[in-house]
């Protein structure tokens, strides 16, 4: 038997090395392996789903911008009213302080006069 040279012995070293690390790796690589395959079925079903999700996506803007452009109708329509509302209010309001104005002198001649003729009318018959 020859005796183990420091060369024989750093081979053995490294080709225990070599079993070992292969030993590792290759349930590491397996594991790999089904990632990649999950990875990949992932993938496959994500692209299956993108093109009805976006054009369900589509169809749900198209319907938000007509309900937006509706409400904007609406809105622009409510306005009016309440533009028209207080147009009405505003000539309501001229028109009561016009007849108010007006009236409010003629009463208070009437009212004048109708105390006057009742102080006349109770001096004259107080005096008989």
């Amino acid at each position: 038997m020859t005796p183990v040279t420091l060369v024989d012995f750093f081979l053995i070293f490294a080709s225990v090395s070599v079993v070992v690390v292969a030993a590792m790796l290759i349930p590491a690589i397996l594991q790999l392996r089904r990632t990649y395959r999950r990875a990949e079925e992932f993938f496959d079903a994500a692209q299956r789903e993108i093109g009805p999700l976006s054009k369900k996506l589509g169809e749900a803007a198209t319907e938000i911008e007509i309900l937006a452009a509706s409400c904007t109708a609406r809105v622009e329509a409510a306005d009016a009213v309440i533009n028209t509302a207080r147009q009405a209010a505003d000539t309501m309001l001229l028109a009561c302080d016009t007849v108010r104005n007006s009236v409010r002198p003629l009463i208070t001649n009437i009212g004048g006069l109708a105390a006057g003729v009742r102080t006349f009318s109770h001096f004259f018959l107080r005096s008989r």
